[in-house]
């Protein structure tokens, strides 16, 4: 008998509720403060030390404290260098509760001893840089927000059409 071969996973079907969920991100991320370049990444990485803001492993990623989904911008005291752990990890949760919590691969999880160091070290961070996440309501006209939420109800009415369209058709042909 030959051996088993360890290999990856097979690709995952891509639902229509992800790629709406990548269309609303990238309407608040268009229309988010952006000023995060070279410069800032250096800052930022001297800031925490050279290391991951959350756990102090190698940096691999860059990661906003306060989500996009949550109105963060991509600056200094919101952009913190992360391990891959610990920003697929994170997500969008709060930065706090998610480092404190028993989420897989969150700090407490792994058993990183100085949580409350890094979150002291955090809030300073975006103390010095005087960052606070703005929601649409605070960074748009008026006429602006209304046609916000024309486009966002749009892509919900589209959505929920997907997915209504895929409950027929799997209903129809047997497929899951």
């Amino acid at each position: 008998m030959e051996p088993q071969l360890s290999l990856p996973r097979p690709p995952q079907r891509t639902t229509p509720g992800f790629a709406f969920s990548i269309v609303e991100r990238a309407l608040r991320d268009c229309i988010a403060e952006r000023g995060f370049g070279a410069q800032e990444l250096q800052v930022a990485a001297a800031f925490f030390g050279g290391a991951c803001a959350f756990c102090g492993g190698p940096i691999q990623r860059w990661d906003h404290l306060v989500s996009v989904s949550a109105g963060g911008d991509t600056v200094l005291g919101n952009m913190v260098p992360a391990c891959a752990k610990c920003d697929d990890s994170k997500q969008g949760s709060d930065f706090e509760a998610w480092a404190r919590g028993a989420a897989p691969s969150s700090p407490t999880s792994r058993g990183i001893p100085d949580i409350e160091e890094r979150l002291s070290r955090l809030r300073e961070y975006v103390s010095a840089y005087g960052y606070q996440a703005r929601e649409p309501e605070d960074r748009l006209t008026a006429d602006e927000l209304r046609q916000y939420e024309v486009i966002r109800r749009d892509l919900q009415k589209a959505r929920d059409d997907a997915d209504e369209f895929l409950r027929m058709y799997r209903q129809r042909t047997g497929l899951k």
